[in-house]
């Protein structure tokens, strides 16, 4: 179960029958952060709280995309060092395209805080992953 930000960090237990309390771990918030210029400033300013990043390129685009390098530039500026690759959407491409770009990302983050980060291929069609 999740809960928003405003309530307590120790809340009762919602089973039936269960008398225990549920304490606030950590908090998790998600933010999209669409690459184009205009919005880079907002991404920034929602980069200044962020403990890691999930960085998605989609595998049916080149890579990379203008925004994948702006965001790659700000994370490397926010020096975050918990980064996760998502290579999304790899039911749309042969296996040959996928391995390919996958030596892209590698090359793409080269020298950046995100090298040596996971890369994952997904695909939510697909369920994989």
């Amino acid at each position: 179960r999740s809960y928003g930000s405003a309530n307590p960090d120790v809340v009762d237990c919602p089973r039936d029958g269960c008398t225990g309390k549920m304490r606030l771990l950590r908090h998790v918030s998600f933010v999209d952060c669409p690459g184009h210029d205009i919005l880079m400033a907002t991404m920034l300013n929602g980069a200044a709280v962020m403990d890691a990043v999930i960085l998605l390129i989609a595998s049916n685009e080149p890579c990379p995309q203008p925004q994948t390098s702006e965001h790659l530039a700000a994370i490397d500026m926010m020096k975050l060092r918990s980064v996760i690759i998502l290579q999304n959407k790899i039911d749309l491409i042969k296996e040959a395209a996928a391995r390919d770009q996958y030596g892209q990302i590698i090359n793409l983050v080269k020298e950046t805080v995100a090298e040596g980060a996971p890369i994952i291929p997904i695909s939510a069609q697909l369920k994989y992953n």
